[in-house]
């Protein structure tokens, strides 16, 4: 496989056909670093998705799981509620992966709505959306939802709180 690499390296104009092949070669022969490196390293997204889905592993919640993070990192929003909406198994991981995803682009209503879909939430869940609202500056919007969260019986974590008071300094 290394030759190969070497001249995989070599080859100019590298195009989805030269990295999957590349990709599924390491994968193939247990070289799951050098597969993934290959993905992160030159390809996008969506084309490490599709090597998920050849290699069948994208019905395991961990995997569609980082897949998802994987595109709210890289604002692809729109490809990773595709991804969330196609998952057979969701998880409070997966919820908060794609309430995170919405409050770092700045989307506080579409979070809103979001987090209201959360079947169970959690304190990260509460977290994220309190620092969302301390994000975009709406103070009054984090102090409710801290007031609501406690009336569901959740506890604030330390992170939480320092979070939340930074938002009045």
């Amino acid at each position: 496989m290394h030759g190969n690499w070497e001249l995989f390296g070599l080859r100019p104009n590298k195009g989805c056909v030269w990295y999957t092949t590349m990709m599924m070669g390491f994968a193939q022969n247990d070289c799951w670093r050098e597969a993934i490196e290959v993905g992160f390293g030159n390809v996008e997204c969506r084309m490490l998705h599709a090597l998920v889905v050849k290699m069948m592993m994208n019905g395991f919640a961990p995997v569609s799981t980082n897949l998802l993070h994987m595109y709210c990192i890289c604002s692809s929003l729109g490809d990773g509620r595709s991804l969330f909406d196609e998952m057979e198994e969701r998880n409070i991981f997966s919820w908060n992966v794609m309430l995170n995803g919405y409050v770092k682009a700045g989307l506080g209503e579409l979070a809103r709505e979001w987090f209201e879909r959360i079947p169970m939430k959690d304190v990260v869940s509460w977290g994220t959306m309190i620092d969302g609202y301390v994000q975009l500056g709406g103070l009054s919007g984090a102090f409710m939802m801290y007031r609501a969260m406690l009336h569901d019986g959740i506890s604030p974590n330390d992170v939480m709180i320092v979070d939340f008071i930074s938002g009045f300094g």
